[in-house]
């Protein structure tokens, strides 16, 4: 379907439509892009370099559990094949968890009829 970036998948609930297919979350992850509640952050870039907080605080995915920017880091710039596709593996599992969590708080928000406070809400932290 295609459809992956968080004002997409907004407008596609405003549509009616609660089925998602789509690359984004783990094609990201790959490539070091992991999502958090203001945007997303690229591991990759230097400045994560010895940083030892988790991806975002609050967020209750496995990742976030056990490992710190750094490592994942440093396991994705790996030139080893294994070492980097461990770093993947952290990263998938993080935004997977960071969509999930984001659809399920869509559900939430309407079943209390508050959608669009909620999607005016989130679009607002992402700019």
């Amino acid at each position: 379907m295609g459809v992956g970036k968080i004002a997409d998948i907004f407008e596609a609930v405003e549509n009616g439509v609660d089925t998602f297919d789509c690359v984004i979350p783990t094609r990201e992850a790959r490539h070091g892009k992991l999502y958090i509640k203001t945007g997303y952050i690229d591991i990759r870039k230097g400045k994560y370099n010895g940083d030892k907080k988790i991806i975002e605080k609050g967020c209750g995915c496995f990742t976030c559990s056990k490992v710190t920017r750094a490592q994942i880091r440093e396991l994705i710039k790996s030139p080893v094949r294994e070492k980097n596709a461990v770093g993947q593996r952290w990263c998938l599992m993080h935004n997977m968890w960071f969509f999930n969590k984001l659809l399920e708080d869509i559900r939430k928000s309407i079943s209390k009829g508050r959608f669009s406070e909620f999607k005016d809400k989130t679009l607002a932290r992402l700019s």
